[in-house]
């Protein structure tokens, strides 16, 4: 087992017990809170997300991207 797999299983093990970040890239081990993310699912439980403030806003640039490129085809 690699050092990757072993943080992911100790992650997913600590998830159930600490408010741990689930993690933009990956597992992150700092302390998350429920946030909304810049999309627009229909089923509005897509548009939360357990993020820390470090990954939350990874999170919204990569939304913010992903809309201005989105936009920029519809033109």
């Amino acid at each position: 087992m690699n050092s990757y797999n072993i943080k992911v299983w100790l992650h997913r093990r600590l998830l159930k017990i600490l408010p741990f970040c689930h993690g933009m890239y990956g597992p992150c081990f700092c302390k998350g809170k429920r946030q909304r993310q810049a999309t627009a699912y229909v089923n509005d439980k897509r548009n939360w997300v357990f993020l820390c403030r470090r990954c939350a806003y990874e999170n919204n640039e990569y939304w913010i991207d992903i809309w201005n490129d989105y936009y920029s085809g519809c033109m």
